[in-house]
């Protein structure tokens, strides 16, 4: 392996290992937070993401007088496919800003056009929705989705709760004949879902063409609205857990599922309420005619077909076992003088750090694409709607790191942040730092967040073994270190080692070796 390689297997390793000691402390926390202008941005990210596993795609929408432009990143090099995409929508936009398209046309079209584009990963999300395992939910398990989900309710409604929300108390009316059932409207209106979704995977997996199963999701989608609309659901989004009691965790992750299904509807709705008339204003009307006509004021550019560095790496496999990067890791910072290699092999010797990568693991090293975007966004000083990154999946961990660290352009205008609409703290080991100053700080967060992880495991070992006091150390740490029982008590340590250790309380934890050029 080449000096980059290495480097890179170096970030890749620290990745892996941050995950697996991250595994059975939380779960993955994910943060998703809309804004009108994010809704619109997502959605044309959705449009243009590929359709296989794992693909993401960014972009980004500049307007400026007379002109608009979207700016997309994708993984790899745009495709044929990619660019006729990219014709397609612009050809349906401008049916949509004719003046004869009325607006629930214009809708339909918008919904028709990415349902048709993004039909697999459609199917996906819908598998995930109605994959009850997935929930980790013993009520789930036990009663289905159906019968968690009433469950739920029963306990938000136990709380002093009711559902008012106007679609739901005309359902109640429509079913029992007044407004006090509208936690029971809900729970239909979500019952319709599950069996919606069940006839929809059933029709797109048995190859029916777009006919056949789009009239289904529209229904499917127009549940989803109300369910969306719906005070339980503006709870959960508020994260009122005490108002769902050991429920939280089913009915949050419900909550996640059911959007990414109503993203590519919702996002069509706010494209024509609210991106139409910004289209409109930036355009003039003037260049709303010109557009309609067939000519460029609205246009599309590629980020990866610019001059910048390839968004992906040569595959690798990992040049040694997690044991072996783990104790060259802690060599190389400040941690080597807390730990002697009896110490560190208790936690080398754990399943989760053991398993951490195989010798035929391969990574694909890649800039992924919202770094690349924002990394272009800023080099040329490019000022976007909102500030905002359209984004298909939500950011890794990484990226997050990334994208904080980094300020768009605005011009007159004080600084501000980008804005992105979900994270989920993921790990991922294929996340390649930016040639910038920037990616090298990253580079260092994930060093010492892997170190900070690293203490929590084996701090609890010294005092167990040498009794040194370590700085922040809590009884919560004894016991989430699963190899205290077998440790010798205070004292017994023979050979005089624990005066051979030395403390300290602010290690320096830069890898040089790992960021040096």
């Amino acid at each position: 392996m080449n000096h980059q390689s290495l480097m890179q297997s170096d970030v890749s390793g620290n990745i892996r290992l941050l995950s697996a000691l991250l595994r059975d402390r939380r779960g993955r926390q994910r943060q998703l937070r809309n804004t009108k202008t994010s809704i619109i941005v997502d959605w044309f990210a959705l449009y243009f993401a590929h359709n296989a596993r794992g693909d993401s795609t960014a972009v980004a929408v500049r307007c400026e007088p007379g002109q608009i432009t979207l700016h997309i990143a994708v993984d790899g090099t745009p495709t044929t496919e990619d660019r006729v995409a990219g014709e397609r929508l612009l050809s349906t936009l401008r049916t949509v800003l004719t003046p004869e398209t009325m607006r629930s046309a214009q809708i339909s079209l918008l919904r028709r056009l990415i349902a048709e584009k993004t039909a697999p990963r459609i199917r996906r999300r819908l598998q995930s929705l109605l994959n009850v395992e997935a929930y980790t939910s013993e009520h789930a398990s036990s009663l289905g989705l159906c019968g968690a989900f009433d469950l739920a309710l029963s306990f938000w409604e136990s709380r002093g709760k009711k559902e008012r929300s106007s679609q739901c108390l005309d359902i109640s009316i429509a079913l029992h004949g007044d407004q006090e059932h509208g936690a029971a409207a809900l729970s239909s209106v979500f019952a319709r879902i599950v069996t919606g979704a069940h006839e929809l995977l059933h029709l797109m997996e048995s190859e029916s063409n777009l006919d056949q199963w789009f009239s289904i999701l529209e229904k499917l989608w127009r549940c989803l609205a109300i369910i969306h609309s719906s005070d339980v659901l503006r709870d959960v989004e508020t994260k009122c857990i005490l108002s769902f009691d050991e429920c939280w965790g089913f009915i949050d992750r419900l909550r996640l599922r059911l959007w990414h299904i109503h993203c590519y509807s919702i996002g069509a709705v706010r494209l024509i309420s609210d991106g139409i008339p910004i289209f409109r204003q930036t355009l003039g009307d003037d260049g709303i005619d010109r557009f309609v006509r067939g000519e460029g004021d609205v246009s599309i550019c590629w980020v990866n077909d610019l001059v910048s560095p390839a968004s992906h790496g040569k595959p690798f496999h990992f040049p040694s076992t997690p044991a072996a990067h783990l104790n060259t890791f802690i060599e190389s910072c400040a941690l080597r003088t807390r730990y002697r290699p009896g110490i560190r092999a208790l936690l080398e010797q754990q399943d989760t750090i053991i398993g951490a990568w195989g010798s035929e693991d391969v990574v694909i090293p890649r800039v992924h694409p919202e770094m690349q975007l924002i990394t272009y966004l800023t080099r040329e000083g490019i000022n976007v709607l909102g500030d905002c990154i359209g984004i298909s999946k939500p950011v890794c961990w990484a990226c997050e790191q990334y994208i904080g660290d980094l300020k768009p352009w605005r011009r007159g205008r004080p600084p501000s942040k980008w804005k992105i609409s979900e994270r989920n703290s993921k790990l991922r080991d294929d996340w390649v730092p930016p040639q910038t100053a920037d990616g090298n700080k990253v580079v260092l967060a994930i060093a010492q967040q892997l170190a900070s992880n690293v203490a929590f495991r084996l701090d609890p070992l010294l005092w167990k073994i040498d009794g040194i006091d370590v700085e922040m150390y809590s009884d919560e740490q004894f016991y989430i270190c699963p190899e205290l029982l077998h440790v010798r008590p205070i004292g017994s340590v023979g050979n005089g080692c624990a005066s051979m250790i030395t403390l300290e309380k602010n290690p320096a934890f830069a890898l040089k070796n790992l960021i040096s050029s």
